[in-house]
């Protein structure tokens, strides 16, 4: 019984080690650029460089009768992809697929359902252009290049929608309030799905959903289908990586890593990670990042596990629901599929040059290496455009980042205009995790384009030597010139566009614009072409008194904002006028000003009447006594409110005694 429990435990840790279940390939073996042209995959990063995942076999599909069976998942699929030959809402769908389990069932076998949202998207080839077209070809028949219905609810009070896929792009969109809004109520496919029993060999079994709550017979959260997760699901290596039990792959506990950034820069941001000793950070591609959601979560739609480990996962508004995969969408290759934290977990495609969404890095689990391994980041070292005569200097970090000592050699000069300022490495030896700096400078003399390398030698024998590449471009300083250079306005503000031009390149990028103060912004967007462009500057009302100056820098031009300051009023006494006995007796009136930082000032020339208050700034109350009244007759006294910026502006308390 001992011998039998430790060989149980040594088989969890193995499970542990390689995850519980083992992710496909997604089916993309092309790469395409940012413009959707088709490019050479190496060294991309791209899913279709990479190929991230367990291959399909072959036969991928085996056909038995009016029945399919994937033998890449072990699901057995009706044949006729349009059983019913008509769409059907959800709930008329679970009925449907219920109603097959009657009499002989289908393919003699009473167990079918309506596909989870996992098992539906295991149909989709993420290589293809249109999936439909591809199953038809792989022996399955009717497949629509539409909607197909899944048993998975949407959950964060939007159980009336549930999530179909589209077997023409593969996407599994909603968008409340759009055409993506996949009501319940909506007409989709069908395509009924059972678990083969004869396909237990199946490489490739799929997990559960997370959802647990039951909204029909039938449905996702009432069968809850796939393989369990496993306890704990995730590990924290507490090194800033952290590993899903589930599926052995690897991610950056910083689920924000880099910011938001363009598609190609997310995938040339990964490469130049280091984090947790590891150099072998990508992209995850499309069903890597589905294989985190929870369809029973919401915001963000990760266990909730999870959400105790990872940090700054991104999960509401702005750019903050959306990361990137290093998937490209076939049936539109200028665009990639992107992972929605917030949105229930959809899957979407944008442009994948005009959008900036997350990247959430990724690795796939390996054992530790036992070799000294060279990592260089940045690598290649881009100093960008520097002017004739001038210099700029940039390091490189070279880090051991494997499990044995890095002995580094001397290492290279690079040709000029490229020169080595300071070495720290050569002829050093880096521990595991040790690092040292390079720092080369660039010296152009002359216009145009230039490259060089420098070789670091080692005992990494895998990358010995590794190459430093260095690249700069060389161009006449841009210089800018705007007009007008000075604007004054008067206090109610207003807007002012100025005119910039530029010299020394023939296409200089569009001037840096700073502004100084924050009642001063620029209003639009600013045009730029052909080193000619306007900028509108808007001047905000100023709620003050006091002129103020503000400093817009344009190019490295400084446009100087002048703004008079609003002119003091005094707009009221409240009450004007009061009455008081002959035994005299206090009182006081309310002044009230405009701007709030106009001063007051308050007098009388009645020797009588005695002020507790002779001066204020902004609204305020003018406090005051009166002696009693000895003269024998009723009497009038005046205290009188001036400005103090201006004397000549003044209003009249009246204080009337009686006798």
């Amino acid at each position: 019984m001992v011998v039998f429990t430790l060989i149980l435990l040594c088989l969890g840790q193995i499970a542990m080690a390689q995850g519980v279940i083992s992710l496909p390939w997604t089916g993309q073996e092309k790469c395409y650029n940012s413009t959707g042209v088709e490019i050479p995959c190496a060294g991309t990063g791209q899913d279709g460089d990479v190929q991230a995942g367990i291959d399909w076999p072959s036969p991928r599909f085996t056909v038995s009768g009016d029945c399919v069976t994937d033998n890449l998942t072990g699901l057995m699929w009706a044949k006729n992809a349009n059983l019913p030959n008509k769409p059907k809402d959800w709930q008329a769908a679970l009925d449907y697929v219920a109603s097959i389990n009657t009499g002989s069932g289908l393919c003699g076998h009473q167990d079918w359902h309506l596909p989870n949202i996992n098992e539906l998207e295991s149909l989709v080839n993420a290589g293809e252009a249109n999936t439909a077209t591809w199953l038809i070809s792989q022996g399955f028949s009717n497949v629509k290049s539409d909607y197909y219905w899944s048993s998975t609810s949407l959950t964060g009070g939007n159980s009336s929608y549930a999530w179909p896929v589209d077997m023409w792009s593969g996407a599994m969109q909603w968008h409340a309030g759009s055409t993506c809004n996949h009501s319940k109520s909506n007409f989709y496919y069908i395509w009924p799905v059972r678990e083969d029993t004869a396909a237990d060999e199946a490489p490739a079994w799929l997990w559960k959903t997370g959802q647990k709550t039951k909204y029909s017979t039938g449905d996702d959260g009432d069968l809850e289908k796939g393989i369990a997760w496993p306890s704990p699901r995730f590990i924290d290596h507490g090194n800033g990586t952290v590993t899903d039990n589930l599926t052995g792959l690897m991610w950056t506990k910083n689920a924000s890593l880099g910011g938001v950034t363009t598609w190609q820069e997310a995938l040339d941001y990964v490469k130049t990670l280091d984090t947790g000793k590891h150099s072998d950070w990508r992209l995850p591609n499309r069903k890597e990042l589905l294989s985190l959601i929870d369809r029973q979560a919401f915001q963000p739609t990760l266990p909730d596990e999870a959400k105790g480990i990872f940090q700054y996962l991104q999960s509401v508004g702005g750019y903050g629901p959306y990361y990137w995969t290093s998937t490209t969408t076939a049936s539109n290759t200028s665009n990639a599929w992107v992972f929605c934290s917030q949105c229930f977990g959809l899957h979407e495609e944008f442009s994948k040059s005009s959008n900036f969404f997350y990247l959430w890095p990724v690795r796939s689990a390996q054992a530790p290496s036992t070799d000294p391994v060279i990592s260089v980041t940045p690598n290649p070292v881009d100093f960008g455009t520097v002017n004739v005569g001038a210099t700029l200097d940039k390091s490189i970090t070279v880090k051991n980042a494997g499990n044995a000592d890095l002995v580094i050699g001397t290492i290279t000069l690079p040709s000029s205009p490229f020169s080595i300022l300071t070495d720290d490495c050569s002829s050093q030896t880096l521990s595991p995790g040790e690092t040292c700096t390079v720092i080369y400078r660039f010296s152009p003399t002359s216009e145009g384009s230039s490259s060089s390398s420098s070789d670091i030698p080692s005992n990494d024998t895998a990358r010995n030597p590794l190459t430093v590449t260095l690249n700069g471009l060389t161009a006449e300083a841009c210089a800018y010139t705007i007009s007008p250079a000075n604007k004054t306005f008067n206090a109610r503000g207003g807007s002012v566009s100025i005119k910039v031009s530029a010299t020394g390149q023939t296409n200089c990028p569009a001037p840096l614009i700073n502004e100084d103060a924050e009642w001063i912004s620029v209003s639009g967007t600013p045009t730029w072409k052909g080193n000619k462009g306007t900028i509108k500057i808007a001047v905000q009302k100023n709620p003050g008194s006091q002129s103020r100056t503000g400093i817009v820098s344009i190019g490295g031009q400084n446009l100087t904002i002048q703004e008079d300051g609003a002119i003091c009023q005094l707009t009221a006494l409240k009450p004007s006028s009061g009455k008081y006995p002959n035994t005299g007796g206090s009182g006081s009136f309310d002044i009230t000003v405009s701007p709030q930082d106009c001063g007051w000032n308050v007098a009388t020339t009645f020797d009588w009447i005695h002020l507790d208050t002779t001066t204020g700034t902004g609204n305020g109350t003018a406090a005051f006594h009166i002696d009693a009244n000895g003269t024998g007759k009723n009497r009038t006294g005046k205290i009188d409110v001036s400005l103090a910026q201006d004397a000549m502006k003044k209003k009249t308390f009246s204080t009337n005694q009686s006798k």
